[in-house]
């Protein structure tokens, strides 16, 4: 999961303000959110840092694709095994067979056709006040779900 330490990490971590701001964590953080540009840190056009802003620019081009949740769904790699439905906070304790078939259609997740689907976005408790919530993610075998 790519998260702010994760991005942090590979920044070159010096401080020197010359993206404009103070600090490499806020650079960091407001590269996560899409309000700065990768290529306004200048320290990472040096050859000493070319590994790890190629490794930022995934995480950046993932992170384009982000679902106001933070979700980043890679739907190809789902072979449908309902782990991350069974694991939701949303879905309800019971009315779900092995998680690929609730019954009730007020859950997140859902697998359709044997692929996972986001059923309702607007449920999920990361746009609450559980942004931290990553148990989809942590539960998928495959790597289908990533959260930034």
């Amino acid at each position: 999961m790519a998260d702010l330490m994760d991005v942090y990490k590979n920044l070159p971590q010096t401080n020197c303000k010359k993206c404009g701001e103070e600090t490499c964590m806020s650079f960091a953080s407001k590269l996560i959110k899409g309000d700065v540009a990768l290529g306004s840190c200048s320290p990472l056009n040096e050859k000493a840092f070319s590994e790890k802003k190629e490794l930022l620019e995934k995480m950046v081009e993932k992170s384009k694709d982000a679902l106001e949740s933070g979700h980043v769904m890679d739907y190809d790699l789902c072979n449908g095994c309902g782990n991350c439905v069974v694991v939701c906070p949303v879905t309800p304790a019971q009315g779900w067979a092995g998680g690929k078939d609730p019954e009730s259609e007020d859950v997140v997740f859902k697998v359709v056709d044997g692929k996972i689907q986001m059923q309702n976005i607007q449920k999920c408790k990361r746009l609450g006040d559980d942004r931290n919530c990553s148990l989809c993610m942590d539960a998928c075998p495959f790597g289908v779900i990533y959260l930034v």
